[in-house]
């Protein structure tokens, strides 16, 4: 099934034997309407994009998922957002520099 799904990519080739047997060691896809559904998912959340579906079949992988999700840091980088810490971390220093000037001041 995998092999005709697949075609002439071999890293997505690849990659479906590398889910059908990570599958294997939890609850395993036990018929080929299991894996046809998979394959639905793939082209559902990645097109044509080979590349994308192997990033996706790793994804889950990684994770421990039993199933095939969209990338969770797959965004255009417009939509990415900054981290920003809600602490100013330049002014703590700053604060720390005076009171230990302080300090160092009151000891002499």
């Amino acid at each position: 099934m995998f092999a005709e799904y697949a075609g002439d990519n071999l890293e997505l080739l690849q990659a479906l034997r590398d889910w059908e047997e990570y599958r294997r060691a939890g609850r395993p896809i036990r018929t080929e309407k299991g894996y046809q559904l998979h394959c639905n998912d793939l082209d559902r959340l990645a097109g044509d994009d080979a590349a994308l579906k192997i990033k996706i079949i790793e994804q889950s992988i990684k994770r421990g998922w039993q199933g095939l999700f969209a990338l969770k840091d797959e965004k255009p980088p417009e939509e990415k957002k900054e981290k920003t810490s809600r602490y100013d971390f330049a002014e703590i220093r700053r604060r720390d520099r005076e009171r230990l000037k302080r300090l160092a001041e009151e000891e002499l």
